[in-house]
């Protein structure tokens, strides 16, 4: 019951974990609230679901809008058409690929103390095309699943290949990249809401400036 989320899960992949859990309850429903836990996750490949933005606004409209732009572009000689319309392509490649990202490799380092609260001193995924690092943590509230306390997390991105090309025409890459070829983000992405429900407002936000600057 504590761990139960209604699907989509955010994460599904195989997974081992090594753990260390302490504490006491009258009740199995009550060791949440009471336990001091340290634990390690590891996964060798998945998918993870935490990144996706307004789907419906970029991906289902961002084709037919980039290639109807994109025509009149070549019409009429306009050029600020034609870098909205690249823009809009890549945004819309870039949010097919977070929406769902596969993932080779992920790592989490979780430890409740105690006050209740979860920090999560260590993120870290690779896949082919995505990195990710970062930290959060989860805030305890008496009475709520863990799966509904509020959290935040602080992610930086680094991507590589048509990903990072996509990226780079959204003016979001810094240029100097990693020593395996990942170019990062250059901004960090902030996570919110909870893990039943997270909050990808300003990822959303930092697309939407990217679409429309100049």
């Amino acid at each position: 019951k504590t761990l139960e989320v209604e699907s989509p899960l955010p994460f599904e992949g195989r997974v081992n974990l090594l753990a260390n859990w302490a504490g006491s309850a009258a009740a199995v429903d009550s060791l949440w609230a009471q336990g001091a836990l340290e634990a390690t996750m590891t996964s060798s490949g998945g998918v993870l679901r935490v990144l996706g933005v307004d789907v419906a606004q970029y991906v289902k409209t961002g084709k037919t809008v980039a290639a109807l732009s994109g025509l009149l572009a070549l019409a009429s000689g306009d050029t600020r058409t034609q870098t909205y319309a690249a823009r809009l392509q890549s945004l819309t490649a870039v949010a097919e690929q977070l929406a769902t990202l596969t993932f080779d490799q992920l790592n989490l380092v979780v430890k409740r103390g105690p006050t209740g609260d979860v920090e999560v001193s260590e993120i870290s995924l690779i896949s082919p095309h995505v990195r990710l690092l970062g930290n959060g943590r989860i805030n305890f509230q008496p009475g709520v699943p863990v799966w509904s306390q509020p959290l935040l997390a602080q992610l930086r991105l680094s991507a590589r290949d048509q990903l990072a090309a996509d990226l780079k025409t959204l003016n979001l890459l810094n240029s100097q990249a990693d020593a395996l070829g990942y170019m990062p983000l250059a901004s960090d992405i902030v996570l919110d809401g909870s893990l039943a429900s997270i909050g990808t407002a300003q990822l959303q936000r930092m697309f939407s400036r990217a679409l429309t600057s100049p």
